[in-house]
Parts: structure tokens; C-alpha cells; sequence
């Protein structure tokens, strides 16, 4: 390599976000990574027609500084000559074992070569062995560094280097193993300055904090899929028969609606088509009103005024269905206030439900407010599961001991011990309440809890729309839908 004059001096400085600030003579360039501002420096370095020197700065590091040559072709050096101040720090860094070697002592160990002539260094100290600051009369050469994939990181540039000596002299004892340099279970640093040093000079120096960071990330989110991928074949787990699954809470504005919309959503996005949600009210419900609409008005009133002269096909139940579009189910819901109802009773319920279970795989039923109702009986009764459903307040946990003792009551209780209980957060997110919560669907046998996240986009009572929810709050469906599945 030619000699490399002073000026230009590269300066190469690491920044927080891992990208690289290149000062010359006052101006500035920001390159993605190492390997990219040595690429560009090489080219400088070219058009001069002879090497320049480059000082890498990280500021994380230990040892912030190091001194590089970049070659007309890109390749890099160490540095053979750099600042005497730093030769100094290098001399009184050599008295103890105990720290971790830098990448600087790479320089002073090739150095130590008995091939190589020392160079003595001007000390005040009387150890004359202190005062020797042995230099290399050889470097590394790397390819240009156009061949070197590009990196995204800078980690701190310390490493425990490769002894090639056959003896150590008495001023270089052997160097024990560096916090810098990467363990057995821990692969070298691939990101940042220490990712480029590693592919440069073949070493193997540990990943960064914010490398580990990465790394951590990437595990987290794996592990993040393989726990979908286990939900999802959960959800998706074939059925011998038909099931229902009922959404009870003696409370109007209790989320039962909510609750079973976006049950027979998450049915039908993972697991397909054949899910229904149908509305068994004593009172108005709001299910036609946030679902999709169709175009009729025909509601469960209506399919129970007809059953006499429908078949088991659902080319007879497109006059009173709703498709969902991409949410893959049907709605069927609820006739308006001020119907007469009188023909929706008990018996209505156990008919029509024997009719739609010959044609649906899933049932879902958002059920009424009074345990005394026979709708809300016959939908209990003709359930395989249940859905408890409170908001995380106070009046609907008072309620909800109200459902689950009215279930009880009913003769049901052992439906309780297939059933779910799905606590809808509020904004306040009281989670001694969740814990208080938890506790006594433990105690009373209700199979597990889930917390279903304050959703901004509910609370305005308008249309739902699955496509809006937060990623934790359709996860927490899926875990719903999935612990039910479980229970069928």
C-alpha cells in the first residue's frame, strides 16, 4: 500500500442510530453503515490516486477511536501510525490482564511478531518494558469493500484477537477470554461497525446492546408467530358436529353484542365459512344495526314465522341472513322495538336453532337480559358453551356474579366448566379489578379468562369494522376463540 498522507483526514463517526456521519475538511455525509461510508471513501481515495486516512468514532465503545488506511481500491488497513496519544494509553493498558483487549491491541499484537521490528516509544516511565510500543511492518488486506455485504449497526469495536505466536514475550502475557469477544452460545456481531470489522479482519466480536436488542426482537417475534401458528390450528381443529355457544351477562350495554360479533368474526376469518351470530333478545338489540346491512329488514321474528315452509338449505335463508363480507358469517338479528314478539318464546328458539345447526358448523347466540326470559333459557339450554362477558367495572362484575348464579339456578351449572370469560378493558385499566376478576372465574370454575384490550374504535357505538382493531385486541380474540374451541 502507498503511503498514506495526513490530509484528508476521514473522520467516521457512529451514530445512535447506527448510521455514519463522514467528516472531511468540515463537510459532512451521512452513510446507512459502515461498509457503505468506507465505500465512499475508497472512491475518494481513488480519485487522490493514493490511500487516506480514516478514524472511526464510537462513542459507545471503550475504546471510542480507531485508525484505519482505505486504499485506492476500497480495501482497509489498520492504521500503522496512529496519534502517539493513543500509543501512550496502549502502553499503560498493556500492565493488566484483567481488561478486555481492543481492537487497538490488535495492532501491538501483530506487532509482537519476532518477523516484525519494534518501534520505541518516548516515556517518562523507568519500566523500560513500558516505554516499548512495538508497531507492524504488516496489515491485513481485505477485498474492496464493494464486496462486502451491507450492514445496518455499529457495536462497540473491542475484540480478543488471534494469537499466531508460537511464544509470548514477557510484557504480552496471554490474554484471557473478552466480554468483547462473542461467546459459544452468542454468534459474532453481523450489524454495525462490529458486524464490518468482523467480515474485514475475519474476527469474531460480540454483538452490541442494541444488536442483542435486535436479536431479541427477532426471537420475540417468532415466538410470537409459532404461538399464532398454535392458535390458529386450535381455532381451526376439526368438529364432529355442530356447536353453539352462548354470550351471556344480565346487563344491558354489557358487550354482548360486541363480544359475539367479533366471536363469529374471528370464527370465520380463521376458521371459515358456516359461522353464524344470531340475535335471541326479549328486547331490541343493536347487532342489525353495527353488522353489515343486507338488503332486507327480515329479522329472527320473521325466519320464526316461516319455519313451517323452510327447508335445510341456505338458498331458503338468504331472505333473512346478512353476509359479513370479509368477516365470513351471517348475522341474523333481532326484530326492532315495538315488534310483537309474542311468537318468540322458548320453543321459537329450540326450533330455529334446530333448523340453522343442520346448516351452520358454529353458532354463536348474543343473548337477552333476563335470566327469567325463556329465550334466554331455551339459548342456554341448547348451548355446548359459554361466553361470560363484563366490562372492567364495578356494576357489570356485580352482574356478572348475577349471570353466572342465575345459570346455576337454570340447572346449567355444568356448562360453567365450559365456559370463558371475556373481560373488556376500559380506558382506566384497573387491573386490580382484572385480578379480582380472574380470581373468582377461577373459583367458580369458569375455564380461563381473557382480557380483551380498550378498543378506541367501539366506543362511539359505531359500525363494527374487524379491520380497525388493534393487533393486541384481535390476538386476544383469537386466544378467545381458540380456549373456546377447546371446550367443544
Amino acid at each position: 500500500m502507498a503511503t498514506a498522507f495526513p490530509r484528508p483526514l476521514y473522520t467516521a463517526t457512529i451514530q445512535e442510530d447506527d448510521t455514519v456521519q463522514v467528516t472531511v475538511d468540515g463537510l459532512v455525509d451521512e452513510y446507512a453503515s459502515m461498509n457503505d461510508a468506507v465505500a465512499a471513501i475508497g472512491k475518494k481515495a481513488n480519485a487522490l490516486r493514493r490511500p487516506v486516512k480514516l478514524t472511526a468514532i464510537d462513542p459507545r465503545s471503550e475504546q471510542p477511536e480507531t485508525y484505519f488506511i482505505v486504499d485506492t481500491d476500497g480495501s482497509v488497513d489498520l492504521d500503522p501510525d496512529p496519534p502517539a496519544k493513543t500509543r501512550a494509553k496502549r502502553s499503560r493498558r498493556s500492565k493488566s490482564t484483567e481488561q478486555g483487549v481492543t481492537l487497538t491491541d490488535i495492532i501491538d499484537d501483530d506487532a509482537n511478531d519476532p518477523a516484525d521490528a519494534p518501534e520505541a516509544v518516548e516515556s517518562d516511565s523507568n519500566d523500560h518494558e513500558e516505554d516499548l510500543d512495538p508497531m507492524p511492518a504488516r496489515n491485513k488486506r481485505v477485498p474492496a469493500s464493494g464486496s462486502t455485504p451491507a450492514v445496518r449497526q455499529a457495536v462497540t469495536p473491542a475484540v480478543t484477537p488471534k494469537r499466531t505466536k508460537t511464544s509470548e514475550s514477557p510484557s504480552s502475557p496471554p490474554v484471557e477470554e473478552s466480554s468483547f469477544t462473542s461467546s459459544e452460545s452468542e454468534p459474532p456481531a453481523e450489524l454495525g461497525f462490529a458486524g464490518w470489522w468482523n467480515r474485514t479482519f475475519k474476527t469474531a466480536l460480540a454483538p452490541s446492546a442494541h444488536e442483542r436488542r435486535i436479536r431479541a426482537d427477532d426471537r420475540d417475534q417468532e415466538d410470537q408467530r409459532r404461538r399464532d401458528r398454535s392458535t390458529r390450528k386450535r381455532i381451526q381443529r376439526p368438529l364432529d358436529s355442530h356447536h353453539t355457544i352462548a354470550v351471556v351477562q344480565l346487563k344491558g350495554g354489557g358487550g354482548k353484542t360486541t363480544m359475539a360479533y367479533h366471536l363469529a368474526a374471528t370464527y370465520g376469518r380463521v376458521r371459515g365459512g358456516n359461522v353464524l351470530a344470531i340475535e335471541i333478545n326479549e328486547n331490541q338489540g343493536t347487532l342489525a344495526e353495527r353488522s353489515h346491512h343486507a338488503g332486507h329488514e327480515r329479522t329472527t321474528l320473521d325466519l320464526i314465522r316461516n319455519l313451517d315452509s323452510l327447508n335445510r338449505r341456505i338458498s331458503d335463508l338468504i331472505r333473512y341472513i346478512r353476509p359479513q363480507g370479509d368477516d365470513r358469517f351471517h348475522v341474523l338479528a333481532a326484530p326492532p322495538e315495538g315488534t310483537d314478539r309474542s311468537r318468540v318464546d322458548g320453543s321459537s328458539v329450540t326450533s330455529s336453532h334446530e333448523l340453522l345447526q343442520a346448516l351452520y358448523g358454529i353458532m354463536i347466540m348474543d343473548t337477552g337480559n333476563s335470566a327469567q326470559a325463556p329465550t334466554w333459557k331455551a339459548a342456554v339450554d341448547v348451548s355446548d358453551a359459554l361466553v361470560f362477558v363484563a366490562h372492567n367495572r364495578e356494576d357489570d362484575f356485580n352482574l356478572l356474579k348475577a349471570t353466572v348464579k342465575a345459570v346455576r339456578e337454570a340447572g346449567y351449572g355444568d356448562k360453567i366448566t365450559k365456559s370463558v370469560l371475556a373481560v373488556i378493558n376500559t380506558a382506566t385499566d384497573n387491573q386490580d379489578r382484572i385480578h379480582r376478576l380472574t380470581d373468582y372465574a377461577q373459583l367458580e370454575g369458569i375455564t380461563g379468562t381473557i382480557v380483551i384490550p380498550f378498543e378506541p374504535t367501539l366506543q362511539e357505538g359505531e359500525p363494527f369494522d374487524y379491520d380497525r382493531l388493534q393487533p393486541e385486541t384481535v390476538d386476544a380474540y383469537h386466544e378467545a376463540v381458540a380456549l373456546l374451541t377447546d371446550q367443544l
